[in-house]
């Protein structure tokens, strides 16, 4: 009896093994390839289209007021959006399954200013592969992703320094995807 047990648990553990890279980051953009474009209307009604931000470092950003790496990070974001939209950084957030009022409310006790629109059913998140929330992809000037960065990466404003200005200064590489 104990040896079918173990070996129905070996099963197990192999069939998991095997299966995993099926489940969640199968579908995720990689690094390296070419953004794929979408629309969206902001939370003041800015109609936008990501390739309107060609020429600019953007960090588009999945987010949820549930989550709490989101909470920390994103007045951080916010800060350093604030500092360097001059130097051509663009935040762009896409609130994930959530209500309007609920995006705004975040919003608004955060005091974001970046464009933030609504991603209702998550069919932008699916479509960019995106199973965890925050995940935070960045977006060279060219329209490229160069990093996926899966939350806790922008809780201080020195890792986003750290993180963000080899983009902005156009002397990062593309991360492995």
């Amino acid at each position: 009896m104990r040896t079918k047990y173990l070996t129905f648990l070996a099963l197990i553990l192999i069939l998991s093994i095997t299966t995993y890279p099926a489940c969640g980051r199968r579908g995720l953009i990689k690094a390296g390839k070419l953004a794929p474009d979408f629309k969206y209307v902001d939370l003041r009604g800015h109609v936008g289209h990501l390739y309107d931000f060609r020429g600019k470092v953007v960090l588009l950003r999945f987010w949820a007021d549930w989550c709490d790496y989101c909470w920390k990070e994103m007045p951080v974001l916010e800060e350093f959006y604030r500092k360097n939209k001059d130097r051509g950084f663009v935040v762009i957030g896409a609130n994930v399954g959530q209500a309007r009022d609920v995006a705004e409310a975040f919003v608004e006790k955060n005091g974001l200013t970046y464009p933030i629109f609504i991603d209702p059913e998550g069919k932008l998140a699916k479509g960019y592969g995106v199973y965890g929330i925050p995940t935070n992809f960045v977006i060279n000037q060219e329209g490229v992703i160069m990093d996926i960065i899966l939350g806790g990466g922008f809780v201080e404003l020195k890792s986003s320094r750290r993180i963000l200005f080899p983009y902005i200064e156009g002397t990062a590489k593309p991360q492995k995807g």
